[in-house]
């Protein structure tokens, strides 16, 4: 007979022992192990008290009830066994993947002391899990982050009751070396077994990341080359400060400020000296700026300062930022060395105070570029405050602006035409002359809305319909027995002669008149030739071997080298009535006429004088050698049904 298993009776596998389960599983494989053990010598002992008095037969049953007690004994104890290897194994993957999880986990007590942490969290900081625990996490974020981390636990308890709502927070962390870094934290509420509070935390090295956002922040509200805040930024500064004017009453100033002559710098010495004279630039603004102050580069050399929390008069409000101006064009006027090369640059600056009130950062924002221009306008390198005069002529311009526009879609436009006469006072040509029919303000000369046209580029529009109507105006006059050999000059403006379409569009203007095209000629500035001389030559070029004639308008007044004036496919040279105004008082007017008829004449050019007002001019100009000519001693510009006659026989009297 088999006796029944006592205590210790069979061995137990050593990985029992040494198994790291938690301690209520282990205290529930002892009760069970007990109370085997304890039905086991129960049965022993009844068996040994009846073993006397029971039959053969009943003792055989006993030993027999005693086996299958023992058979199920041991396969519990299997059963138990294999729990527990399983047991150990999963919790063996359980501290794997806790401790090599790519991101840090560990457990803070109320206080912020660090109960338990994963490897991961030790490699982040820097420091062994030994000596990390009990250290309060707080240590490891940087400067004002250390409050942020505080009040972060700080509301992870005070909102408890929402259990599984994680909190999450994007904080500077360091490690034990000091090396920074960015650091995404969630954390969560939670209580152990024995009910005690912990605060647990998830903890991922996001710098790569945070890098990626800083410099997508960086190039949409900053300046590439300088550093400043761009508009993007500046509007929101802007929004920011009209706020606090409303709320405080103080004052704040818009400065818009533009170099002078900026671009000759670029045309000279290059696009990189260029940008290292803005970085300077930059650096003298902001050390001319009061604490608090900001400063902003809209693009090429455009800048704008704003200045808040000024005084709430505006006359001491308008005193501190007259301070500030004056400081910063002192500053921007010292001398530069750029690579060993000295240059100077001013600027011009256009002022705008504001405080409470309705103006939009759209109107602010206008009103420095009119003050700005009003700047320049007086001698640059000097500063103005805008002013409601200033205003009204803005409000005028931007009036004129959409009158121009629809009068070109309305046909507001007529030419008018100056005759040219030879030296035997025979009509030869004429000048087509633009004029505007307004419905309200009547007949507006050129001079009023030209400039305008070319600033907003309806000279493009307004240049097309006047050759055009040139043209057409050629097409008829050769019916005409007695104006057939009259050529027709028409002004072209250099944005309209840049354009790539623009040799088509004389084409066009041609074919769709039947005009000759000998009969045409083209009058150019001589501002268009400090650029793309080559380009322009190009164009004149295929403009010329049409027939078409080209006539240098207002020559003496610009900069035209002699060299480019050489190579250029001309065929006149008009003085400018600046020089005829005076050529019989003033005897430098005297000598520059007689010099551009010789000039023109070397270069095998005809030469023609505009201006003509008197006799006493005419006689000059005829002793000179002029060959042709154009003012009101001839004839004032009219419309084509009032032309004069083809001889002017009265003129040579």
């Amino acid at each position: 007979m088999k006796t029944p298993i006592r205590n210790g009776s069979r061995p137990r596998p050593r990985d029992v022992d040494n198994f790291k389960s938690s301690p209520k599983r282990s205290l529930t494989a002892k009760k069970l192990r007990k109370r085997a053990e304890s039905v086991a010598q129960a049965g022993v002992a009844r068996f040994s008290e009846s073993s006397n008095t029971m039959s053969n037969q009943d003792t055989l049953a006993m030993i027999h009830d005693l086996r299958v007690h023992q058979i199920e004994l041991e396969m519990q104890n299997d059963s138990l066994l294999v729990s527990q290897q399983k047991l150990q194994t999963s919790e063996e993957r359980y501290f794997k993947l806790y401790n090599l999880a790519p991101v840090g986990y560990c457990t803070l007590n109320p206080k912020g002391l660090v109960l338990q942490a994963n490897l991961t969290t030790s490699l982040l900081l820097g420091i062994d899990g030994s000596r990390l625990r009990q250290q309060p996490l707080a240590r490891f974020f940087y400067d004002k982050d250390k409050d942020n981390f505080y009040r972060f636990c700080h509301k992870i308890q005070e909102d408890k009751i929402i259990i599984n709502a994680p909190l999450v927070c994007v904080m500077k962390m360091h490690d034990a070396k000091g090396n920074i870094f960015w650091a995404n934290v969630v954390g969560a509420y939670a209580e152990n077994n024995n009910g005690d509070v912990e605060i647990r935390l998830v903890i991922t090295n996001v710098t790569e990341h945070q890098n990626d956002i800083e410099e997508i922040r960086r190039l949409a509200f900053f300046d590439h080359l300088t550093g400043l805040p761009n508009r993007r930024l500046l509007v929101d500064r802007l929004e920011h400060a009209l706020i606090t004017t409303e709320r405080t009453g103080l004052f704040a100033a818009l400065m818009f400020l533009d170099l002078d002559h900026f671009k000759t710098l670029n045309d000279t010495l290059g696009h990189a000296m260029g940008d290292l004279l803005l970085k300077a630039v930059s650096d003298r603004l902001q050390s001319s700026l009061r604490e608090g102050d900001s400063l902003a580069r809209l693009g090429g050399d455009e800048f704008v300062v704003l200045l808040e929390n000024l005084s709430g008069c505006a006359r001491l409000a308008a005193k501190q930022t007259e301070m500030v101006a004056n400081k910063i064009l002192g500053q921007l006027n010292e001398e530069y060395h750029l690579n060993n090369t000295t240059y100077h640059i001013t600027a011009s600056l256009g002022i705008v105070m504001f405080t409470k009130g309705h103006l939009s950062i759209e109107d602010l924002l206008k009103n420095t570029d009119v003050a700005m221009y009003q700047a320049k306008a007086a001698g640059r390198n000097t500063a103005r405050f805008f002013d409601p005069a200033m205003q009204a002529a803005v409000e005028q311009r931007t009036r004129l602006e959409k009158d121009l526009r629809h009068g070109l879609s309305k046909n507001q436009f007529i030419l008018y035409y100056q005759i040219q006469t030879n030296i035997e006072a025979e009509v030869v040509g004429a000048e087509a002359l633009i004029r505007w029919l307004h419905p309200q303000r009547g007949l507006i000369l050129p001079a009023s809305f030209i400039p305008l046209a070319e600033e907003t580029h309806v000279i493009l529009g307004l240049g097309q319909w006047v050759l055009e109507a040139a043209c057409a105006q050629l097409a008829t006059w050769s019916k005409h027995p007695k104006m057939k050999h009259w050529s027709l000059s028409v002004n072209v403006s250099a944005l309209q002669f840049s354009q790539e379409s623009f040799v088509d569009s004389v084409v066009n203007a041609l074919q769709h008149s039947a005009a000759k095209p000998e009969l045409l000629k083209l009058e150019l500035t001589e501002s268009m030739l400090v650029t793309d001389v080559v380009g322009l030559i190009k164009k004149m070029r295929a403009i010329k071997s049409l027939g078409v004639s080209f006539s240098l308008d207002d020559f003496g007044t610009g900069y035209s080298s002699l060299s480019y004036l050489k190579r250029l496919p001309l065929d006149q040279l008009k003085i400018d009535q600046s020089f005829v105004r005076e050529v019989t008082s003033d005897e430098n007017d005297a000598v520059i006429c007689q010099t551009i008829v010789a000039l023109g004449h070397s270069l095998g050019l005809n030469v023609i004088a505009e201006g003509v007002e008197n006799v006493e001019q005419y006689q000059f100009l005829m002793a000179v050698g002029c060959d042709q000519f154009q003012g009101n001693y001839f004839s004032r510009p009219v419309t084509s049904g009032l032309l004069p006659a083809p001889k002017l026989m009265t003129k040579l009297q």
